[in-house]
């Protein structure tokens, strides 16, 4: 993953297998995080990895659509090609980072993903009304 710009925390689910299921949620926060002057939007964009797993499929789908996500079938498989225009260099690695990069930012300066893409801006607009 060589286009991931340098990790300052690191969120991470693992299971524990018990009599319960029990779901261990961890945050890691690096020496750098401290250092950052966009802490917010890092801890936004971070959580919400975790969360990304528990959308509605079809919520996810819409997301992907208009952010620009296009599919191909290629050899009996269905590929994802990223958007052209990216909110961020690293969106291109997949659609969960993509969402997560658009997350962070939304949560912090709304303004940034309303000028670069109106239409994802409504998406999270209507689900997240600040």
């Amino acid at each position: 993953m060589s286009k991931r710009r340098d990790v300052l925390l690191h969120v991470a689910g693992d299971e524990i297998r018990s009599s319960t299921r029990l779901k261990i949620k961890i945050a890691s926060l690096y020496d750098q995080f401290f250092k950052a002057t966009n802490k917010k939007e890092i801890i936004a964009h971070e959580f919400s990895h975790l969360h990304y797993e528990k959308w509605n499929k079809k919520d996810l789908e819409e997301f992907a659509r208009l952010s620009g996500w296009t599919y191909k079938r290629e050899n009996e498989k269905i590929v994802d090609f990223p958007p052209e225009k990216l909110i961020q260099a690293d969106s291109d690695l997949d659609k969960e980072e993509d969402f997560s990069n658009y997350f962070g930012l939304f949560m912090t300066t709304p303004e940034v993903v309303k000028n670069h893409n109106p239409k994802v801006y409504e998406f999270f607009n209507k689900r997240f009304k600040k």
